[in-house]
């Protein structure tokens, strides 16, 4: 009898970047700050793996609640891949990098590819959740994949929208010089 573990398939890494906590920000009225939210997904094979469609949904807690993290009527702005940008909210809570067949994305053997986007918090401001699960879920040609575990959290009053990546110049906040990866 031969017994395969999950840790024997081949299958994608996922890492998760979202902001905590989430809300409004300290520029100006406010309104117009933006947190970065995104996937790096690692290529742990030797064959080549394309992406076709990354999500990202927030669960804030409570069984009937009604908390828009994301909104959708978000204005993403794409960060990675650059290019076209793919980023939508097709529906509350969930943020989606989706692409047509014939352009996915390819992640080379033993690669990382950042997917990764600028987002205004949804226009339900007005209460504190201290936890909100964050779960990211990647399709590819080798199959559809998802990782859970990630917390974020949503303030209702006027504060600083806390991240943390890597950029290519200090100090620098604009969408060219964001990066979460060393590579």
């Amino acid at each position: 009898m031969i017994v395969l573990s999950q840790d024997l398939l081949a299958r994608p890494e996922i890492f998760i970047i979202s902001p905590s906590s989430w809300g409004k920000g300290t520029s100006g009225a406010g309104a117009d700050d933006k947190g970065v939210w995104g996937v790096n997904v690692v290529n742990p094979t030797i064959a080549p793996m394309k992406v076709s469609k990354v999500t990202i949904t927030v669960l804030p807690p409570g069984a009937n609640n009604n908390d828009k993290v994301f909104d959708g009527s978000c204005d993403p702005e794409t960060i990675y891949p650059i290019g076209t940008n793919y980023w939508s909210c097709p529906t509350e809570n969930q943020i989606t990098w989706k692409v047509s067949p014939g352009n996915e994305v390819t992640i080379d053997p033993f690669s990382t590819q950042p997917f990764l986007v600028n987002l205004e918090a949804g226009n339900n401001l007005n209460v504190n959740l201290e936890s909100m699960i964050v779960h990211a879920s990647v399709f590819t040609t080798v199959g559809a994949f998802g990782k859970a575990g990630y917390e974020s959290s949503m303030n209702g009053v006027q504060d600083s929208l806390v991240n943390v990546y890597l950029s290519k110049v200090i100090n620098s906040t604009t969408n060219a010089n964001i990066n979460s990866t060393r590579l």
